[in-house]
């Protein structure tokens, strides 16, 4: 079920980053008009794997640990 839900989602939904949509705009602008100058703010930033590893690995640790409704319910949970 979990996979029909997935494609169905994947074809049927529109993207809604704004990270995405605007390099999707900059990339459509450069091809338009051949000025590589358009550049989103993602394409300029870019990181890397290790540091979004970081990142995404560090965030729900610092959040059990910061906010009291989430230890609670962990707490309560566990």
């Amino acid at each position: 079920m979990a996979v029909l839900v997935a494609i169905f989602t994947y074809f049927l939904l529109d993207e809604t980053r704004a990270s995405v949509l605007l390099t999707r705009k900059a990339k459509r602008i450069r091809k338009e008009t051949g000025d590589d100058r358009y550049m989103s703010k993602a394409e300029l930033e870019k990181t890397s794997l290790i540091e979004m590893w970081k990142t995404n690995l560090r965030r729900p640790v610092s959040l059990l640990c910061h906010e009291p409704v989430l230890i609670s319910f962990t707490a309560w949970i566990g």
